[in-house]
């Protein structure tokens, strides 16, 4: 492959990128069932002939989104949870001080977090509850919300075994739910959710969880 082939594959990629994003910010703006392949073009400043190249119909093109998406956010995640059990390994669990200690931890970060997103990250969670609730949408998008969601849940599992709980899959749908309902309700009050008021309810629940 030559130079000028791999410009144009580059150049090709990048372009189907802009139009993804384009078709992000229009759902977060206007809901799924107004994108249109013009509206998209528009968004994305392409010709609109280019919306129809990279995508037969609306359909795949809402799909492909939605999945890009998911995959940005699976990545994201990720790397949140290889640094929070990263810290973790270096704290120790021997003695009901050390698991106090490990609650406030887990409680300010997560504090930290939800503020972070419904502050600054406002689109991300409205295409997360439209992935997750809208039950308008067909079953092949709400195939890639189950996917993420269970992603997101098999995390908090893995940080409920680490925490001790004797039910960890109880545990992490109480904790997930609870991190998800306090990002929407910061989202909805349009930042009256303090960032004490998090901590204190997240802290309560890890502390139940760890029973101490």
């Amino acid at each position: 492959m030559n130079d000028s082939t791999k410009s144009r594959r580059a150049k090709g990629e990048q372009t189907r990128q802009n139009i993804l994003e384009a078709t992000l910010r229009l759902i977060v703006a206007r809901g799924h069932h107004a994108v249109t392949h013009r509206a998209v073009a528009a968004e994305a400043a392409v010709n609109l002939s280019l919306t129809t190249y990279y995508f037969k119909d609306l359909q795949e093109l809402i799909r492909h989104a939605f999945e890009f998406y998911s995959e940005r956010t699976s990545k994201a995640v990720g790397d949140m949870w290889t640094a929070i059990n990263s810290h973790l390994d270096s704290m120790s669990v021997d003695t009901v001080e050390q698991k106090a200690e490990i609650a406030d931890w887990l409680a300010t970060m997560a504090a930290e977090y939800i503020l972070d997103e419904f502050k600054n990250k406002s689109d991300n969670l409205t295409l997360e509850m439209t992935l997750f609730y809208d039950l308008h949408l067909e079953k092949g998008l709400r195939d890639i919300g189950y996917q993420l969601r269970t992603r997101f849940k098999s995390d908090f599992i893995a940080v409920c075994h680490r925490l001790g709980s004797d039910q960890p899959e109880t545990d992490a749908a109480l904790l997930l739910g609870e991190v998800q309902r306090l990002e929407y309700q910061g989202l909805a009050e349009g930042g009256e959710l303090t960032r004490e008021q998090i901590y204190q309810q997240l802290n309560r629940l890890i502390r139940l969880i760890m029973k101490i």
